[in-house]
């Protein structure tokens, strides 16, 4: 009896998602995959299955998503686990020889830090496999340039609190491309040659000890001499002094000294012994990005800042640099007042100009309002419209979502927010896909965890490379509680651009306040201390700057 009517009741939902009630095609996607899930039907590949056919014929990481995206796009279930998937099973099945890892711990002002050190393991081993493999497909040069020789640059760099290791195969036509790049080492600690000489040690030793390489090519055995070159950044120039090449010995007498000469650490050594003078090449792209800049961009940016200043105040060039340094978002405790009230009075004088607003140079307190009333109107819909998300989420948690009536396709995240009829209510959150940088999953923004005003702000702009919720290791209740923190750093921001256009009291040309109410919540000026206070502060620079 209990089994005919839960096939009638299974009858009668199905035929209420048929008849167009909700969702048919949501329905029959979360059966379909229900069925996959319980084990009655195969829905997916596993990911080892995955990883195999991926070898089998060939794909490219590349190749492999474009599979994946052609079946998305034409609404064909998708049998494919993500790349992410396929990259964990390489780092499964890949040589566990290749690189040894190890965690140091290091104590660093009375507290004490892991450090993470990785070394490759045999270094010859790898380029002989590497070159040799290269030899295969007809991509190893040898010519007039590089001789009969092997050349291998060696090269670092800081990045996401690591410091990388790596050699640049040269003889190739691409030396530059990542293909070419042979990672030796890295750690996770300050770019310093003590750090680099004492976690990178066997490393180091091994290419100070690579003199030649003997390589299997076309099948004869042959020893190629290696030769080292490396990147180097320039420590000191003084302009207008004749310079000469300096040679092993200069920095040998250099190191001898008991002061820091020529910035040579006294006592120090060269850490890649066979790496020649000769062969040092330093970072021409950084030399020239340093060159542009100070013969070129700061006196550009400089004439810019002098002809939107329109007030009577000039700005001298400790506060131009002051002003450049803010980077364009100013903090008015980082900028002078006087450039920053220069700047603020241009800013009003052009707007007067554009908009045609009357009286806005006697009263550049009224303009400033009004940005602040803008992004206080801005922030407050973005706020209503996360409300309604959040409400969402609060059912996703309870199992009580209201099926959408939409045509908003749902996206692979644990919480679609769309699948929920109220999303449409939640106006500022549009139904955008965002690919994750790690597992090219589509996903809508909203669904993958940008959330606030910025976020949104700079999705139109550019697409950002971001990490789905599910690559970060958020799920579940975390999602809400990550929603939860920003909204209450959006409610913290709104209060405060309250309290500030509280304080901005537009002011006459006399100094005086002037009442202003509007009938909104920006014109309901307070006027207390604090308003008499910025009232005097105002017409100080007001007084000053007309």
């Amino acid at each position: 009896m209990a089994t005919t009517t839960t096939g009638l009741n299974f009858k009668r939902v199905t035929k209420d998602k048929i008849l167009g009630d909700s969702s048919s095609e949501m329905y029959f996607r979360d059966v379909y995959k229900a069925m996959g899930k319980m084990g009655k039907m195969k829905t997916r590949l596993e990911d080892g299955e995955a990883y195999a056919l991926y070898h089998k014929v060939g794909l490219s990481r590349s190749g492999y998503e474009e599979v994946r995206t052609i079946l998305n796009e034409r609404h064909v279930p998708n049998p494919f686990p993500s790349l992410r998937s396929i990259r964990q099973e390489e780092k499964l099945h890949a040589s566990r020889n290749l690189f040894r890892a190890e965690r140091i711990q290091k104590s660093d002002g009375g507290k004490t830090k892991d450090v993470v050190v990785v070394q490759i393991v045999d270094l010859e081993k790898f380029l002989v496999e590497k070159l040799e493999n290269l030899a295969q497909k007809d991509k190893l040069i040898f010519d007039e340039s590089t001789g009969n020789n092997i050349w291998i640059c060696i090269s670092g760099d800081k990045g996401g609190g690591e410091f990388k290791l790596c050699a640049t195969i040269g003889n190739v036509v691409a030396p530059n491309s990542a293909y070419h790049i042979v990672p030796l080492g890295m750690f996770t600690d300050d770019e310093k040659v003590e750090a680099i000489k004492e976690y990178l040690a066997d490393t180091i030793e091994q290419l100070n000890n690579l003199i030649e390489l003997k390589l299997n090519i076309g099948g004869v055995t042959t020893s190629y001499p290696v030769e080292h070159d490396g990147r180097v950044k320039i420590g000191s120039y003084e302009r207008g002094r004749c310079l000469k090449a300096r040679t092993e010995t200069n920095y040998l007498l250099d190191s001898a000294n008991e002061k820091n000469t020529n910035s040579v650490i006294p006592g120090s050594s060269f850490v890649f012994n066979n790496v020649r003078l000769a062969n040092i090449v330093p970072p021409s792209l950084h030399i020239l990005m340093g060159v542009a800049h100070r013969y070129v961009f700061k006196f550009l940016l400089d004439l810019a800042m002098d002809i939107d200043n329109k007030s009577t105040m000039k700005i001298d060039k400790s506060k131009k640099k002051a002003m450049r340094n803010a980077k364009g978002d100013m903090n008015v405790r980082d900028v002078p007042m006087e450039a920053l009230w220069a700047l603020r009075k241009s800013k009003v004088c052009e707007n007067a100009k554009r908009e045609k607003m009357r009286g806005a140079q006697r009263h550049p307190g009224t303009y400033l309002m009004n940005v602040k009333e803008k992004e206080y109107n801005g922030l407050k819909q973005h706020l209503d419209s996360f409300g309604v998300v959040l409400q969402v989420m609060s059912r996703f948690k309870t199992s009580t979502i209201i099926p959408a009536q939409s045509h908003t396709s749902p996206c692979s995240a644990e919480w679609c927010l769309f699948r929920d009829n109220e999303m449409k209510k939640a106006g500022v959150f549009k139904s955008t896909p965002l690919r994750c940088a790690t597992c090219s999953e589509v996903n809508h923004a909203v669904c993958s965890g940008l959330w606030s005003e910025d976020d949104w702000e700079l999705l139109s702009q550019v697409e950002p490379d971001m990490d789905c919720l599910r690559c970060c290791g958020r799920k579940g209740a975390m999602i809400e509680e990550d929603a939860r923190k920003v909204e209450r750093e959006m409610r913290e921001k709104l209060e405060e651009i309250s309290r500030v256009g509280l304080c901005l009291e537009p002011v006459s040309s006399t100094g005086k306040l002037q009442d202003v109410d509007d009938g909104s919540e920006w014109g309901r000026r307070k006027k207390g201390r604090i308003g008499e206070g910025m009232g005097r502060l105002w017409s100080r620079y007001v007084s000053v700057a007309t």
